[in-house]
Formats: C-alpha cells, structure tokens, sequence
C-alpha cells in the first residue's frame, strides 16, 4: 500500500515538473515571435530619402530642392539656358550662361528676416518666387576695368527690377584684369502670381568704366533672354 502511494505521488510531481518546462518554452517562443515582428515593424516604418533632395551642390533639374540654412526650402521650377546671349559693354563682354526660377519656403522667422535683408524688402511672403541668371563677363582689354552690373530685369509680364530693391547681384563694383573673366550670379525678386506666366526677361547691364578715372568706357544694349 506504501509503495502504491508513493508511486502515485512520484508520477502526479513528474507531470506537473513536465507541465511547467513545457509552459516555459511556449513563453519563449511566444517572446522570440514578438520580438522579431518589432523588429520588422521598425524597417518597415522607416522613411525614405526623397532623391530630389541635394544636399552638396548646385540644382540643375526641375523639381530638385534643398534646405538652404540662410533662406528656407529652395525648389527649382525652370532652369533655360539660351544660346548666344551675348551683350558687349565696351570692352566687356557679358554672356548668359543660364537662367533659372526658384521657389522658396522660408521656416524660420530668421530666414524670413534673412530672406528681405537680401531681396532689400520687408514684403517677402512664404512661399516667394526669385529668378537666378548666372553669367560670364570676359574683359578683352589690355586694361583693368569695373563692371557695375545689371542695372534693372524686366518680366514679360512687366515687372521691371533694378539695383537697390528687390535685386542681389554680386558683379556690382568688381573689376576684371586685363584679358581676365569671371562668373558672376544676380537674383531677383518676383511677384509671386506672375511666376507661372514668365516667358522672357529683359537684361540691362550697366555701364563699365576704367579703374583710373572710373570714366565710362561703354553701354551695352538691352539683352532679351527668352524664358519658355
């Protein structure tokens, strides 16, 4: 009878000992399913890098934007570049070498500070549109000169922008060694409900003089520089 007991009692803890190791390992396996689904979830959830983004050099194709620390988002929405625009102020020859139209988001009440500061306003709105026309201008003199340069853009449309609102231009008072040339940029600032309607510009460069006298040495021709 003894030994009956026992025996009983031997089998009813070696079921229960089975019952607890095979409750354990379902919980791992439960724990290690979990784990891995969190895993998967976070790659999955993982954003993607926008490829019109440049984030190291110049935008060259419509659409591609960057984040500028001075100015905001600065998306392109149409670049030109026309061929054999080329206007001669006396010895300086000045050629277009593209034409571009940007849209830009200032984030910031920095940026928008930054942003009138450069366009010589205190209108900037969000977004605002500016047009950018890089160019070349090649002295064919023996002689230094001063290039003093754009003197005002007119739109199609018939917005005329000049030195001292609204412009930046990067040329005005530099001088060029003999036979010497460099690239220049100017950006001016549009109305924004006339950006879409833009199909050319209109540059006047302004007068070059002598580095000597600072004498005017010549006048160049209104340049039209088709934007379509």
């Amino acid at each position: 009878m003894k030994k009956s007991v026992v025996s009983s009692i031997a089998l009813l803890s070696l079921g229960l000992l089975l019952a607890g190791c095979g409750s354990s390992s379902a919980d791992k396996s439960d724990n290690a399913g979990k784990s891995a689904k969190t895993t998967q979830a976070g790659k999955t959830s993982s954003s993607k890098k926008d490829d019109r983004e440049i984030t190291n050099g110049p935008l060259l194709k419509v659409g591609q934007w960057s984040n500028d620390e001075d100015m905001g988002k600065i998306t392109l929405t149409k670049i030109t570049a026309p061929e054999n625009t080329v206007a001669k102020d006396g010895p300086v020859e000045f050629k277009i070498k593209d034409v571009k139209l940007f849209k830009a988001e200032p984030k910031t009440k920095a940026q928008r500070s930054y942003d009138n500061d450069y366009f010589s306003t205190n209108g900037v709105t969000n977004p605002f549109y500016y047009v950018q026309i890089q160019f070349n201008a090649k002295n064919t003199s023996a002689n230094e000169v001063q290039v003093n340069g754009v003197k005002s853009l007119v739109t199609s449309t018939g917005q005329q922008i000049s030195q001292g609102q609204y412009l930046n231009d990067e040329s005005v008072g530099e001088t060029l060694a003999a036979n010497a040339n460099s690239d220049y940029v100017v950006q001016a600032l549009i109305k924004t409900e006339d950006q879409s309607k833009i199909d050319k510009f209109t540059i006047n460069f302004d007068s070059v003089a002598n580095t000597d006298t600072y004498e005017d040495i010549g006048t160049a021709q209104p340049l039209e520089l088709p934007f379509k």
